[in-house]
C-alpha cells in the first residue's frame, strides 16, 4: 500500500541554517533516501522551496482569487514530501519514524492504475497542493463522487495533453491520519494530521510548466476551489 510522509516544520531554523549545518541536513535526507531504496519502499518525493514563493488560488462563486503566499498561515508548513510503499500502517510508521524531522502519514487513496508521466515534460517543476473542507465530501452521494472523479481524470488528460504531468495522488480523509514528532531525542507518535484545522491537504499534482504563470493557468483548470502552488526544489550535480 503507498503513503504519503508530508514533512512539516518551522521554516526559520532552515532559513537560518549555515552552509554546513545545511550539509549535515541533506547527508540525513541522503541517508534515508538511500534506506527507502534499499528496501525496495521509494516511489518518489521531493523538496518544497519555502512556502514564501507559494501562490493561493481560490475559487468561490465563479470568481477565482490569486494571492501571494501559502494556503495556511502558520508557522509549521509542509516542507516536503516522500512517497512509499509498504506492507502496512506499522511498516509505513516505521519509515517514517527514521526520516530526519517531523512528519504526517496518510495512506494514498486507490484510484486505479498509475498514470505514468508525460515523455519529456520539461520546464520547471511545481506542485500543486489541493485543500478542502472533508465534511463536503462525507455528505456527497455516489453521482457526486463519480462527478469529482471524471472531473480529476478530464484534468489529467489536459495535463497529459499539455505534456505537464509528472505524478499526482488523493489522500485518504485526515482521520487516517498519524502524525510523528521529534523532540530531545524523543518520538511521539499520535493520531489526527499535523494541523488541526477545517481545511485539509486532500491530494496534489506534480506539474512541469514554463513558469509560475503556465502553473497558475494549469492550476486554475484543476477540478477544486483551494489550491497551493509551490515550486520543487531543483538539485544541481
Amino acid at each position: 500500500m503507498k503513503y504519503l510522509l508530508l514533512c512539516v516544520g518551522d521554516e526559520a531554523p532552515w532559513a537560518q541554517a549555515g552552509p554546513q549545518e545545511r550539509k549535515a541536513i541533506y547527508e540525513q535526507w541522503g541517508a534515508y533516501t538511500a534506506m527507502l531504496r534499499a528496501r525496495g519502499a521509494e516511489r518518489g518525493g521531493n523538496e518544497l522551496a519555502h512556502s514564501s514563493t507559494a501562490t493561493t488560488i481560490r475559487k468561490s462563486g465563479g470568481q477565482v482569487l490569486i494571492t501571494d503566499g501559502p494556503y495556511a498561515e502558520t508557522v509549521e508548513q509542509i516542507s516536503g514530501y516522500v512517497l512509499i510503499e509498504a506492507r502496512d500502517l506499522q511498516e509505513a510508521l516505521e519509515l517514517a519514524k527514521a526520516q530526519p524531522g517531523d512528519v504526517e502519514i496518510r495512506p494514498v487513496m486507490d484510484t486505479g492504475p498509475d498514470i505514468p508521466p508525460g515523455d519529456n515534460p520539461g520546464g520547471v517543476r511545481y506542485a500543486l497542493l489541493i485543500y478542502g473542507d472533508e465534511s463536503a465530501w462525507e455528505q456527497a452521494g455516489p453521482e457526486d463522487a463519480e462527478r469529482a472523479m471524471k472531473a480529476h481524470g478530464d484534468y489529467t488528460a489536459l495535463l497529459r495533453e499539455r505534456n505537464a504531468y509528472l505524478g499526482g495522488e488523493a489522500l485518504q480523509p485526515s482521520a487516517t491520519a498519524l502524525t510523528v514528532r521529534k523532540k530531545d531525542r524523543e518520538v511521539m507518535v499520535t493520531d489526527g494530521p499535523f494541523a488541526e484545522t477545517v481545511e485539509h491537504l486532500g491530494g496534489y499534482y506534480e506539474i512541469a510548466a514554463r513558469d509560475l504563470d503556465e502553473a497558475i493557468e494549469l492550476a486554475k483548470a484543476l477540478p477544486e476551489d483551494i489550491v497551493e502552488v509551490r515550486p520543487v526544489v531543483e538539485y544541481q550535480g
